[in-house]
């Protein structure tokens, strides 16, 4: 069976480049699904709207393409084939989604296949990526947004919807890589070394199952050393029930605490969360985007030096850890010192969440702003 290929885009302005896109997928070896192609069974039953929406479902992978125009405003029954809650939870920058009477046919197809969670590679023509990045520094300012041209965009009241859009996008949990791109060869280029590396992947997982499983053995192992060890370390007026509970509620907010301690006795003196942090020198915390265009999260320290996240990170987990840490301070201490013990004795210090860089978050910031404003073009 011939893998799926969806591609999502307006038509009128990016034709030509569906077009080829269409030839480079089938000379591929796959089926290419483009609604002017008739590859889409227009149910009777059915708007046309709808007819392309459910038949994303049916794709292996989705290409979206983000061109100067807004599109067809999709009909009011597509509203409901989509779960807007749970849509929400996918993204740091949900703004798109607050006009739902307003969003195209191309946007209910991407969010349809973020519901069905089928791959999506999305490329910006850039024009249109470098006008958002001139939205995005202006747009507090609605007066300023009003009045504003954007060049690469066919209708400049449409501009906040497709700039809404790739904020969405590229503020997703996962899968949120956006390609510029300036001709189809971009694309082309792109999506072989893409496809190149997730086949390669795919065989790797496979080759590494055996090796998975035995890690997996592992990890249920040490889970029963770890209850081990938490019994054993508990004294006879101490709860070992409410140990245990301590050990799993209050995991990763302490490994993440213990990180950023200059002292670990620290966790031991029932401060509160700002005392904390001014006893570790934070001072704050800072989202950016980096230069591969992922968003990033910094916690700052009083010489603005910074600590960064290794894997995704996002300041709601901050206000996680920061209600956990308050639950935390009122536990009796004998029975705190023998959660965090244990805690501690059972982490593994290869894994850690955070990398110190002692160099200046702004001159840092500064550099990753010119390296993204070099972006080399098509």
């Amino acid at each position: 069976m011939k893998l799926k290929i969806f591609v999502s885009s307006t038509c009128y302005d990016l034709g030509i480049i569906r077009s080829q896109l269409k030839s480079f997928i089938e000379n591929m070896g796959y089926d290419a699904v483009l609604s002017e192609y008739n590859d889409i069974f227009y149910d009777p039953k059915d708007h046309t709207h709808e007819s392309c929406v459910k038949e994303v479902t049916n794709a292996d992978l989705v290409i979206l393409i983000i061109g100067s125009r807004f599109g067809g405003k999709g009909i009011p029954n597509l509203q409901s084939l989509i779960d807007f809650k749970t849509l929400s939870t996918s993204s740091l920058k949900t703004g798109v989604l607050d006009k739902q009477d307003n969003l195209s046919v191309t946007q209910y197809e991407i969010f349809k296949a973020i519901e069905s969670d089928i791959p999506i590679y999305c490329f910006v023509e850039e024009n249109v990526w470098h006008d958002h990045r001139v939205y995005e520094e202006n747009k507090e300012n609605a007066e300023v947004i009003q009045n504003m041209r954007f060049p690469s965009i066919d209708k400049n009241n449409t501009a906040p919807f497709i700039f809404e859009f790739i904020n969405f996008m590229r503020a997703r949990t996962h899968n949120n890589a956006i390609y510029p791109f300036g001709k189809l060869e971009d694309i082309e280029g792109c999506l072989l070394k893409q496809w190149s590396n997730l086949f390669q992947r795919l065989l790797s997982e496979s080759k590494n199952k055996n090796t998975t499983s035995k890690q997996m053995s592992q990890i249920a192992d040490q889970l029963s050393d770890m209850k081990a060890l938490i019994l054993s370390s508990a004294d006879k007026t101490a709860d070992s029930k409410e140990i245990a509970k301590g050990v799993i509620k209050y995991r990763l907010m302490v490994t993440y605490v213990d990180e950023l301690l200059p002292s670990q006795d620290i966790i031991m003196k029932g401060q509160s969360w700002d005392d904390l942090m001014k006893a570790c020198d934070i001072v704050g915390v800072r989202d950016f985007v980096d230069e591969h265009m992922r968003n990033r999260i910094a916690i700052i320290k009083k010489d603005n030096t910074f600590y960064l996240h290794y894997f995704y990170f996002n300041d709601t987990k901050f206000e996680q850890y920061k209600k956990l840490w308050s639950d935390f301070t009122i536990i009796k201490k004998e029975i705190k010192q023998i959660i965090v013990e244990a805690i501690r004795d059972s982490s593994n210090a290869h894994m850690r969440d955070l990398k110190y860089l002692n160099v200046d978050f702004d001159k840092y910031l500064q550099n990753v702003k010119s390296i993204n404003k070099d972006i080399p073009e098509g």
